[in-house]
């Protein structure tokens, strides 16, 4: 049996994004031999996806060819930023679905940014139906335009 695999410190700065672990430690998706699509299918399938990305973080680091991932504060909540997690939210939907994703500092009141695929417009207009669905009341939210 050969000891189990140790994710190097280079490239510890990219496991914010290494994605579909399903909220599980890399390493222990990495170092997981017992799990097959017979025992628990989508497991495997997280091993193989992990397994996947950390074999191509090595290659590109073997051939010189990775650069250390910038990093974003909350306050640096930029357009670019707010881009990239739009386009990597949207991959992962079916043609037919939209999106919003919004992103504040707590304790903050009125600083918000977010990234949609949808117009301006079709987003109030869902958070207004929302708000009133959860709410449960449509009689405060009749002041919002």
């Amino acid at each position: 049996m050969r000891p189990p695999w140790k994710m190097p410190d280079w490239m510890r700065p990219f496991v914010p994004y290494i994605g579909d672990t399903g909220g599980n430690d890399i390493e222990d998706l990495v170092n997981d031999q017992d799990t097959n699509v017979v025992t628990n299918a989508p497991r495997a399938l997280i091993c193989v996806a992990v397994k996947c990305q950390v074999f191509l973080l090595q290659q590109l680091h073997r051939r010189g060819w990775l650069k250390k991932p910038s990093k974003y504060k909350p306050k640096d909540m930029d357009k670019e930023y707010m881009q990239l997690a739009g386009e990597a939210v949207h991959a992962k939907l079916p043609d037919n679905y939209g999106f919003v994703i919004f992103a504040f500092p707590f304790n903050e009141e009125g600083r918000c940014r977010y990234a949609s695929n949808a117009k301006r417009e079709d987003v109030i207009k869902l958070l207004k139906s929302w708000l009133i669905q959860a709410s449960g009341e449509e009689e405060w939210m009749n002041h919002i335009k």
